[in-house]
């Protein structure tokens, strides 16, 4: 008897029951489920189970994704990847599976791109085509990008003292801790504008196409403000060979950015996440093909205006707790040091006409012409320096000085 006259059923053999019907099916080669009344392979969870049943799911989906990221070498890569499952479609769980893996292995592939390509808080250095170099990091924690040099070296500056050089109005709101944070956004093209092509190249591998700088943004020790801090969130558009991505990158004190560090702030990595959904978004409808410039100063705008609104409203508290917040600002200082200010501690900004106060440890506040506090920020010592040795804060004439001492509240009258 051969092989196939082997498998065949003896005519003998009594007709299966009704429910056996799937396993003679497979015994046969047949795909499962195509008959019409073949039972299901095993009952669905009750209730009680189901949680059960999706958290080992989960986890055994987990671990397979995990294993596919390190072969890749992209492990730290898988904590901000999410994908989606279509369960109520007609999709083969087949095909489910094929199109989970692809955009699994494709996410990946992106997230190294960015993680190889960028380092977290420093500015890309054209001159030394990295961002690990010794130029890229800020000089302290209210440092933002200003610009590059000629040779493609970043230029930092204090936040406030760059809204002062641009003749920023709201540079005196940010010694008031009920205004919230201030947001300059810039053109990435402007900032790039003094690099030689030498340094760099015509096409360089990271490519600045916006930025928003946003401060100042309270670094706390337990209740207390203990240092503040600015952020320099840029939109880089990063080549590798013929692929390009772009990427939202937040320069920052580790210490406000670290969503795991004790001084985070939840509320600015979150509006940092929302930022960069937005950039993921425009890319996934295509809308940086017709001009990525015209998209990266879009979301630019938006996360300034995010962040502007939110910690404006944030900052609307009772005046308990504004006063708890203001723990280590210099602004509590300011009618106390002018009443005990020397002669040669009262300067005139000579373009705003504001009467210049130099207080203890670097503290500096600014009063109007009729004495009215307007705010108060901490400068450090070289701009102060550099402010008084240009004549960009003269000294006042004695008229000003007794005109201002006179217009300065009693510490009874407060």
């Amino acid at each position: 008897m051969d092989d196939k006259e082997a498998t065949k059923p003896s005519p003998a053999s009594p007709t299966p029951p009704h429910d056996a019907g799937a396993p003679r099916g497979r015994r046969r080669g047949k795909r499962p489920g195509r008959g019409p009344h073949r039972a299901p392979e095993s009952a669905p969870p009750l209730a009680g189970d189901l949680l059960a049943h999706v958290r080992a799911a989960v986890e055994r989906l987990r671990a397979v994704s995990l294993a596919a990221a390190k072969a890749r070498g992209a492990e730290s890569c898988l904590e901000g990847i999410e994908l989606r499952l279509a369960l109520g479609g007609r999709e083969s769980s087949r095909d489910l599976a094929q199109r989970f893996v692809r955009d699994l292995l494709e996410r990946l592939g992106v997230a190294q791109l960015e993680t190889d390509a960028v380092v977290a808080h420093r500015a890309y250095c054209f001159r030394c085509e990295s961002f690990a170099c010794a130029h890229s990091k800020p000089k302290d924690p209210r440092s933002v990008l200003a610009g590059y040099e000629p040779t493609g070296r970043p230029i930092w500056a204090d936040f406030v003292d760059r809204l002062f050089n641009l003749r920023d109005p709201r540079a005196e709101r940010l010694g008031d801790a009920s205004a919230g944070v201030v947001a300059l956004v810039e053109e990435g093209a402007a900032l790039t504008a003094n690099r030689i092509e030498a340094f760099g190249g015509a096409a360089p591998p990271i490519e600045l196409l916006s930025q928003t700088a946003a401060g100042l943004f309270p670094i706390r020790d337990g209740s207390a403000i203990d240092e503040e801090s600015a952020i320099t969130a840029q939109v880089l558009r990063v080549r590798r060979g013929a692929r390009s991505r772009l990427v939202l990158h937040a320069i920052g004190d580790p210490r406000l950015l670290d969503a795991t560090g004790s001084a985070a702030d939840p509320d600015l990595s979150r509006i940092l996440a929302a930022a960069r959904a937005s950039l993921a978004a425009g890319e996934r409808r295509s809308e940086v093909d017709a001009d990525a410039r015209e998209f990266a100063r879009a979301v630019a705008r938006e996360l300034a205006r995010d962040l502007e609104h939110h910690y404006r409203v944030r900052r609307r508290r009772t005046h308990h707790a504004i006063a708890r917040a203001e723990t280590g600002r210099p602004t509590s200082h300011a009618f106390p040091e002018a009443r005990a200010a020397a002669d040669d501690a009262i300067r005139v900004d000579v373009e705003t006409g504001s009467i210049v106060l130099l207080g203890g440890n670097a503290r500096v506040h600014f009063f109007n012409a009729e004495g009215r506090h307007v705010s108060s920020v901490r400068f450090r010592g070289e701009t102060i320096r550099a402010r008084v040795d240009t004549g960009r804060w003269r000294a006042a004439t004695p008229e000003e000085i007794r005109g201002f001492r006179a217009s300065v509240p009693s510490d009874e009258a407060r």
